[in-house]
């Protein structure tokens, strides 16, 4: 039926096609449609394949299409003239940027963790400032300080981040493994694009000079060293419910 009607649309006289679909899979039922973290990359793609078979006006498919290596291949194999991005602009506004000067590593990638389908407003779990990037814009510290940070999960990465960004010299303390909780998250069967949150956490990191020290950050260190502060990340503690 979509490829019947498809023709008659190329016939009236429309310049371009997007080919979606209503997974159904939320009870507000709010567009546009988006698949989680279980379904598979570019899980949308052969709608456009299949409308591309009887029109030739451009299509365009979407869902998905997490990385630039998965959008030029679509293209490339022919299977859709254009890739829409929705939660991977949320994720990261500089996506098609950052893809055309060849800075994938810098790319901060949608999880398709179904977080920014809430209705009241858009919140994204990689990109805290989302929809509020005038209150918390990133500008240049006006005296750069030296920072110490308690903690290598995914908040003291975020500050570490940030507070670099903004030009202070920051010195991270985390004696295990950096990335905390998110470790753990990508484990499960379906989580393993979790992963690429902690992997870019990493690559900024490097990028930006940030020291880490192999240890934890004790009363006395500081009270030794006097930073201009300290930011505690040290994350949840883990309980048992009381059953």
């Amino acid at each position: 039926d979509c490829q019947r009607i498809s023709r008659l649309l190329e016939i009236a006289g429309v310049n371009c096609i997007s080919a979606s679909v209503d997974l159904g899979i939320s009870s507000l039922r709010i567009p546009p449609p988006v698949a989680p973290q279980r379904f598979p990359q570019g899980c949308m793609v052969y709608l456009a394949a299949e409308l591309k078979k009887v029109v030739s006006i451009p299509v365009m498919t979407a869902n998905r299409i997490i990385t630039p290596q998965l959008a030029e291949e679509i293209v490339e194999q022919g299977k859709a003239d254009l890739i829409g991005i929705g939660r991977g602009l949320i994720a990261d506004p500089e996506w098609p940027r950052k893809a055309k000067d060849e800075r994938e590593g810098d790319i901060r990638h949608c999880i398709s963790c179904m977080c920014c389908t809430g209705i009241e407003k858009v919140k994204c779990t990689v990109n805290a400032i989302v929809g509020r990037e005038d209150t918390y814009r990133i500008v240049p510290a006006q005296e750069p300080k030296r920072i110490f940070i308690a903690g290598g999960g995914p908040s003291g990465l975020e500050s570490a981040r940030v507070s670099a960004l903004r030009g202070h010299k920051v010195y991270l303390f985390e004696q295990g493994k950096l990335g905390g909780q998110l470790n753990l998250a990508c484990v499960p069967p379906g989580k393993s694009e979790i992963k690429l949150f902690l992997d870019y956490q990493k690559r900024q990191m490097k990028q930006l000079g940030i020291v880490v020290e192999k240890k934890r950050l004790t009363t006395g260190e500081i009270l030794r060293e006097k930073p201009d502060a300290v930011i505690v990340a040290t994350g949840a503690r883990q309980t048992a419910p009381p059953l």
